[in-house]
């Protein structure tokens, strides 16, 4: 139902610093941004001053993004693209940020962390905030959707699950026979 030329995705029991969404239009405006993050905090419901952690992201990083959603939350984006993705797949409901965020990097041209604590996340009993074990089909949904944005980009890979919830492994196919080259010592050198 959202009209504007940007979309921003939060959930319902969350809050945003109140700068959040200025800091987010900066960042469209100065750096041409049509995919923005930023850093969040987690806190103990329903204390906001009790922080549980925060979390500090990283610049976008694809390798480390398909080995967990490290974006996770607040997100902005351009409306056009939201329209290219087709929108959630509800095959992947538990992980649909994740699916939505992998095919949004599939088009975005410019993906802008803002590096500043802007999003507050409420950790509740049933929440993944408190533990990842709250919700435990999060990790397949999130192995499906990383296996479907490698379909979608063309490269043959295996998504593993690892032992730590909602993070994964990618396995490449290997071709030829690689090396790390070959190294022959002249007798006598050291």
């Amino acid at each position: 139902m959202a009209i504007g030329d940007f979309i921003s995705l939060l959930d319902h029991d969350d809050l945003l610093h109140p700068s959040a969404l200025f800091e987010t239009m900066k960042a469209i405006c100065e750096k041409n941004a049509d995919f923005v993050y930023t850093d969040e905090a987690v806190f103990k419901s329903p204390n906001l001053h009790e922080i549980i952690w925060t979390d500090f992201k990283p610049d976008f990083a694809p390798d480390y993004f398909y080995s967990i959603n490290y974006i996770c939350h607040f997100t902005s984006f351009k409306r056009s693209m939201l329209e290219k993705t087709g929108g959630f797949n509800s095959e992947c409901d538990g992980a649909q940020n994740y699916d939505m965020f992998l095919k949004l990097s599939e088009i975005a041209l410019h993906i802008v962390h803002v590096p500043k604590c802007l999003y507050y996340w409420r950790a509740s009993p049933s929440s993944t905030a408190s533990s990842s074990s709250a919700k435990d089909y999060t990790t397949v949904a999130g192995q499906k959707a990383l296996q479907h944005h490698f379909e979608r980009v063309g490269i043959p890979v295996k998504v593993l699950t690892t032992k730590v919830p909602n993070t994964y492994r990618i396995v490449y196919p290997i071709e030829g026979k690689p090396g790390i080259g070959r190294y022959t010592r002249k007798a006598g050198s050291i």
